[in-house]
C-alpha cells in the first residue's frame, strides 16, 4: 500500500484485481503523481511504457499499489523535461488583437465565433486582466481558459465552433478533447502554434 506522502515518480505494482478492467493484478506501472481529488486519493500511472512509448495513462487508488523501486535517473530526467515543456507551453505568450475596451485593470477583446453546423455567428467580449498581459500578448493558458468559458455556454459539440479576433492573425478551432485547440495561421494548421 502506498501513502499520500510517497515521493514520485516510482515504479509500483498492482496488488489486487479491483482495477482489472484497467490494469490486472501484478502489473507494473510507473506512478507519476499521487493527489487528492473529489472522490479521495488517486495515483496517475503509466502502464506499458510512458507517453513516448505509446503507453496508457490510468488513474488508480494508491491503496491498490505497492512500491517496487524508484525510476531510473535517466527516466526521472525525462519526466522532469516533459513537465518543464508542459509548463512552458502554457505560459507561452500569444499576441492579442486590438482591444475594444480598456480600464485600469483589464482589457476587453471582441471574439467573433461561428457555429458552422447551426449556421449561427456572433461575438462575445472577453475580459483579460492587465496583470497577465505583457507586450500585447497573453499566456496560452489564459486564452484557452477564456475559450472554454465561451464553449461552456454553447450546446453544440466542440468541433462545430471556430473563433477569430482574439489572437492576432489566427483562427482557433476546438478539437474533441477538452482544452485542446488547433490554431490556423496563413491557411496552415498548427497544434502547438508559435506566433511570437
Amino acid at each position: 500500500m502506498v501513502n499520500q506522502n510517497e515521493a514520485t515518480p516510482f515504479v509500483g505494482v498492482v496488488i489486487n484485481n479491483r482495477h482489472r478492467n484497467k490494469v490486472a493484478k501484478g502489473t507494473e506501472v510507473e506512478v507519476l503523481k499521487i493527489g487528492e481529488g473529489k472522490y479521495g486519493l488517486y495515483a496517475i500511472c503509466w502502464k506499458e511504457g510512458g507517453p513516448a512509448e505509446g503507453g496508457n495513462a490510468v488513474f488508480l487508488n494508491p491503496n491498490n499499489l505497492d512500491r517496487v523501486r524508484d525510476v531510473s535517473p535517466e527516466r526521472k530526467a525525462e519526466i522532469e523535461a516533459e513537465r518543464a515543456a508542459f509548463r512552458s507551453k502554457g505560459s507561452e505568450m500569444m499576441p492579442l488583437c486590438q482591444p475594444q475596451w480598456e480600464s485600469e485593470r483589464a482589457i476587453g477583446v471582441d471574439v467573433m465565433w461561428e457555429n458552422h453546423m447551426a449556421k449561427i455567428a456572433g461575438s462575445t467580449r472577453v475580459f483579460l486582466p492587465k496583470s497577465q498581459i505583457k507586450n500585447g500578448g497573453a499566456p496560452r493558458w489564459l486564452i484557452e481558459a477564456k475559450l472554454e468559458e465561451i464553449l461552456a455556454r454553447g450546446s453544440s459539440p466542440r468541433t462545430h465552433w471556430n473563433f477569430t479576433g482574439l489572437v492576432a492573425r489566427v483562427a482557433i478551432f476546438p478539437s474533441d478533447t477538452p482544452k485542446n485547440y488547433l490554431y490556423v495561421k496563413e491557411n496552415k494548421v498548427h497544434v502547438n502554434l508559435k506566433v511570437a
